[in-house]
């Protein structure tokens, strides 16, 4: 019962990312739609600045520094498309191993 559950949220969040769109205000790349952050913080228990910092910002290593870089709206738009291929490829994955 708690596999079918987890298998739901997951694809919950997967259709909630599409829902996501990007855009800028200045030269800050921001969500425009906050409403499925919130669901999506809820199915994966987390903290929704969790979820923003993941869409909008990659961590660079630069020898001793640890750098965040905002991603561009394409970037962003990109990063969303492969985190839900990403997810959905290790549930199918997971359901057919």
């Amino acid at each position: 019962r708690d596999e079918i559950q987890t298998v739901y949220k997951i694809l919950a969040t997967i259709l909630h990312l599409g829902n996501l769109t990007f855009g800028v205000d200045g030269d800050v790349t921001l969500i425009e739609n906050t409403k499925p952050v919130s669901v999506i913080r809820d199915l994966l228990s987390t903290k929704e600045e969790n979820v923003e910092k993941a869409l909008l910002y990659r961590t660079v290593a630069t020898g001793r520094d640890v750098i965040e870089k905002q991603h561009t709206t394409q970037e962003a738009s990109y990063g969303r498309d492969a985190l839900a291929k990403a997810m959905y490829e290790r549930l199918f994955c997971w359901i057919v191993g």
